[in-house]
C-alpha cells in the first residue's frame, strides 16, 4: 500500500491535511485496484512548554474524498 499526505495551512492555526492511500496497480501505467483518500481538518496548538500539537476540529472534522 502507498500513502501520500498533503499538508495545506488554512489560516494561521488551520489546517487540511489529505491522506491518499492506494493498493494494487503493480505497473506504472495500470490504475490503482484500491483507492481511498480522506481529509481532516486539524487546529495548531502549543502549551505553556511551547510544545506544539495538532488537535482535531471537533465539529465534523474529516471527510471522505474523491
Amino acid at each position: 500500500m502507498t500513502v501520500a499526505t498533503t499538508l495545506i495551512r488554512l489560516d494561521s492555526a488551520v489546517y487540511w491535511v489529505i491522506a491518499d492511500a492506494t493498493q494494487g496497480g503493480q505497473m506504472p501505467n495500470q490504475a490503482p485496484v484500491v483507492r481511498r483518500r480522506v481529509g481532516l481538518l486539524v487546529r495548531r496548538v502549543s502549551d505553556s512548554a511551547g510544545k506544539v500539537s495538532l488537535l482535531r476540529l471537533v465539529e465534523r472534522s474529516w471527510s471522505e474524498l474523491f
